[in-house]
């Protein structure tokens, strides 16, 4: 008869043998489903050197820079390796442009009196500016007469 401690364990040796078996059964499924048929895909195939240089120097002929922005953008280094092996070089940055100086300062304005109104009061002495109108009370609001009958 088997022992207590013997049996728990060849249970658990048994699920896990069950386990390892369900997913190996469906690993192919699974990677059909995630990756596709990996056999047609012409992204993941080899390409040689000779044919990639092939390539570049046709793109770079033809001035085609939206498909060379791709090929830098998806490998850099392949594609800067490429590019160094056919002679084509990046151009340098354009020189930075030259900061601008600020426009020269206007000179100083010497400060004006204000011109005096015809009819205003003069200034008064020691204020600078000439004095302002006193201010004229309100008018009063008068409600309108009405006759009586």
């Amino acid at each position: 008869m088997p022992s207590a401690r013997a049996r728990p364990q060849s249970e658990i040796l048994q699920l896990q043998q069950e386990v390892f078996d369900e997913v190996q059964g469906d690993t192919e499924h699974l990677s059909q489903a995630i990756f596709g048929d990996v056999d047609n895909q012409p992204d993941l195939g080899s390409v040689s050197n000779e044919r990639l240089d092939d390539i570049y120097r046709q793109a770079f002929q033809r001035g085609d820079r939206d498909f060379l922005q791709r090929e830098a953008r998806r490998d850099p280094e392949q594609f800067l390796k490429a590019s160094e092996r056919i002679g084509a070089r990046v151009p340098p940055p354009p020189p930075p442009q030259p900061i601008m100086a600020p426009p020269p300062a206007l000179p100083a304005m010497p400060p004006v009196a204000a011109p005096s109104l015809p009819g205003a009061p003069a200034a008064m002495p020691g204020v600078g500016g000439p004095a302002l109108p006193a201010p004229t009370p309100p008018m009063p609001i008068v409600p309108p007469q009405v006759p009586l009958a």
